[in-house]
């Protein structure tokens, strides 16, 4: 069980086996990236079951156990309770002593997010770019998607490393092909502004689809706008319309702008059709987004 001593730096905690966490879900935003990639042990996976059935003792135990047999994915999990305060008090320096407990043992997970509390400088430990750049480098070539997106904003920001563009496209590349977003975003604004790659319009928009087709906002604002603008074909005022009604759904103010603008455009019957549209995009898989995308509504 965990009940060893461990310490990120100057942070030291107790390893002691989580007890009753009232645990909703895994899931939080990161400071960069957000997700959570499947655990690597059955044991893992079984363990975030019973916390999804709000088992909270036998999966805390679970995890312990499952660490102890060699999985460090595991001390992220309890780590991640721990940071959350979910169901208990948040203790950060207890859940960094759980991150780099799992980065030890080649966690891609726990790498991930220990490299971000010395990027945010948090839980007592100096804020220091080039140690998380270290660290994030091992846990991008397990090829965890999150960690090539924030190794990627690293060189993107100067952070750690100087200002290199080229590489911060090249990992930004390796994220997208994995379906992340950010990474997919990211990727389509470097060849729309032509930053550490050559300028392709065409390239950003594929880009831009793929991420829309996940149903993010901003990509949706950016494909609305080249459907308005017709960049890469006619302009069709209805399938911007439909993107931006998405868009500002989804939360981002200035689409809802763009979409009252077009509205005062279109017919009472278009408006009907694209209305329905969106509410079916809605209930589509992401391959099917990708085509209606395609084929221009």
């Amino acid at each position: 069980m965990l009940v060893k001593k461990i310490a990120v730096k100057n942070v030291s905690v107790k390893k002691t086996a989580v007890k009753t966490l009232g645990l909703v879900a895994l899931s939080a935003c990161m400071l960069i990236a957000p997700g959570f990639a499947l655990a690597k042990s059955k044991a893992t996976d079984a363990a975030l079951k019973q916390l999804e059935s709000q088992k909270f003792e036998e999966a805390a135990k679970a995890l312990s156990a499952s660490f102890d047999a060699g999985d460090g994915d595991a001390a992220f999990y309890l780590g991640r309770m721990f940071e959350l305060g979910l169901g208990t008090r948040a203790d950060i320096k207890r859940a960094a002593g759980l991150y780099q407990l799992a980065a030890d043992k080649n966690s891609a997970l726990g790498q991930n997010r220990l490299a971000l509390v010395y990027i945010r400088g948090e839980a007592g430990v100096l804020q220091d770019y080039s140690q998380a750049l270290d660290i994030l480098k091992k846990a991008a070539a397990t090829g965890n998607a999150d960690a090539q997106f924030n190794y990627a904003t690293m060189f993107e920001k100067g952070w750690g490393v100087s200002i290199n563009m080229k590489e911060a496209v090249n990992w930004f590349t390796k994220a997208a092909k994995q379906d992340h977003i950010g990474a997919q975003n990211k990727l389509a604004l470097a060849y729309r502004d032509g930053t550490g790659v050559k300028k392709n319009q065409k390239e950003a928009l594929r880009w831009f689809a793929m991420a829309a087709s996940q149903n993010n906002p901003l990509a949706l604002y950016e494909m609305a706008n080249a459907f308005e603008e017709g960049k890469l074909r006619p302009a069709k005022q209805g399938t911007a319309y439909m993107l931006f009604n998405l868009a500002a759904a989804a939360g981002l103010q200035q689409a809802a702008v763009r979409r009252d603008n077009i509205l005062r455009q279109l017919s009472s019957d278009d408006v009907n059709k694209y209305q329905k549209l969106a509410r079916n995009w809605v209930e589509q898989s992401s391959k099917d987004r990708l085509k209606t995308l395609n084929k221009g509504a």
